[in-house]
């Protein structure tokens, strides 16, 4: 890492290659001032999915929250989809997985967000949508 890190500061990386087809599917490219909301593994729970939506309103073009393993729930994971849902988000990925999300859950969720496939909406602990 740390060659790659004084070849990076020395310019001399190689430039990246465009995004594949499958790539830009996955996670749609963002116009400015969009944005997208990354809050992994700190496991903050119920109480935290209640205080994360009420500075969702504040974030009108915000895309994409992604929220793996935050010990949710189904019942925090429903929380952040209302939410979003309330807030007007126009969301184009909503990750939610490995946070033990059960079906009738997901399914609305899913019905929140029907615009959103499987890829997109990702909860895979016990539900699908």
């Amino acid at each position: 890492h740390l060659e790659q890190l004084g070849r990076l500061r020395a310019g001399a990386l190689p430039p990246v290659a465009p995004l594949t087809e499958r790539e830009r599917m996955r996670r749609p490219a963002y116009e400015d001032g969009e944005a997208e909301l990354q809050l992994q593994g700190h496991g903050f729970g119920v109480p935290g999915a209640r205080v994360l939506v009420r500075f969702l309103p504040d974030f009108p073009r915000l895309r994409a929250i992604c929220v793996p393993y935050q010990a949710l729930g189904s019942e925090g994971a429903e929380i952040i989809a209302e939410g979003a849902a309330r807030a007007g988000l126009d969301l184009e990925f909503l990750m939610l997985s490995r946070n033990d999300v059960g079906g009738a859950a997901a399914a609305r969720i899913g019905e929140m967000f029907p615009r959103l496939d499987e890829y997109h909406l990702r909860m895979n602990d016990g539900g699908t949508c």
